[in-house]
């Protein structure tokens, strides 16, 4: 849920910016080109007309700008009427009518579709980026394989095993006090610590035990053609090396506390998504 909020104020950071560059470009080449000082102030009224709209048109579509077109051309006809029939303020010949109407609306539609243009682009870019997200399977600290692939392999190791009769086990262990480590030592420790059991559980499995990061605190290791017998050795193996942690400054030393559970495969299990309810309930019930 964090990463949704982050990535929606990172999206509406770029369209504010996308959509007020032209903004100011237009306000930058309108100054320069346009000796303003020398303006009367019919010209003045119908110049901020202009950049309003177009400001508009900008920052909220195609929609919010042709309607403040109307109200403007409203604004202006109005005006037009109480020159005829009463004391002229703002007074504009016929080519100024006709020149800065077209004005106007090129300004509003020009704008309008620029806004949906580049909505359409942040839309398409945030969709590729969540075809991206589903492909990465990877966890990037630990370089296992997430959640999803998890799940993936399991089902098939599991089909594998249910066809051949070859043993295998899942193997689940979770670093109690987790959270509690994030908020006293921050995100750099918590790296660090997540890059220690990668390098422990590389280390104390075969490369053909496939690895993953299950949940944020908890990992999983398929333990191919492997009988539930044997899994107290690999357990204990890994207890005893999770079991101190060195902080980065290289002077601190923490006793971890994890929790293990394991499921092996048999032929009366149901699915493969019994065995990890079964490996989970487990892991609440290890007393290290």
């Amino acid at each position: 849920m964090q990463d949704f909020y982050t990535n929606r104020q990172i999206m509406t950071k770029r369209r504010f910016i996308y959509l007020s560059l032209p903004l100011f470009l237009i306000l930058f080449f309108c100054y320069v080109a346009v000796n303003f000082a020398q303006m009367n102030m019919a010209t003045k009224t119908l110049f901020f007309f202009t950049l309003f709209i177009g400001s508009v048109g900008l920052l909220g579509g195609l929609l919010k700008s042709l309607g403040l077109l109307l109200i403007t051309l409203f604004f202006f006809g109005s005006i037009l009427l109480w020159n005829q029939f009463g004391t002229p303020f703002l007074f504009f010949s016929v080519q100024e009518i006709i020149y800065w109407m077209s004005v106007l609306m090129i300004v509003a539609v020009t704008t309008g579709k620029f806004h949906q243009w580049v909505l359409t682009i942040l839309t398409e870019n945030k969709e590729m980026r969540a075809r991206f997200d589903e492909l990465v399977t990877i966890d990037e600290t630990t370089g296992f394989d997430n959640r999803k692939r998890f799940l993936f392999e399991l089902e098939e190791e599991y089909n594998r095993s249910k066809r051949t009769g070859l043993p295998f086990v899942l193997l689940m262990f979770k670093i109690n006090y987790f959270k509690e480590f994030q908020s006293l030592y921050g995100p750099k420790e918590t790296i660090h610590l997540l890059q220690f059991v990668s390098d422990v559980m590389w280390k104390q499995t075969r490369m053909s035990d496939r690895k993953f990061r299950y949940e944020e605190d908890t990992f999983a290791i398929l333990l191919t053609n492997t009988e539930a017998e044997n899994i107290e050795i690999i357990l204990h193996k890994l207890e005893s090396k999770l079991k101190e942690h060195v902080l980065l400054n290289k002077k601190n030393q923490i006793n971890l506390t994890i929790s293990f559970g394991f499921s092996s495969y048999s032929e009366t299990t149901n699915d493969y998504t019994e065995m990890i309810q079964h490996a989970k309930e487990e892991l609440q019930q290890y007393v290290q």
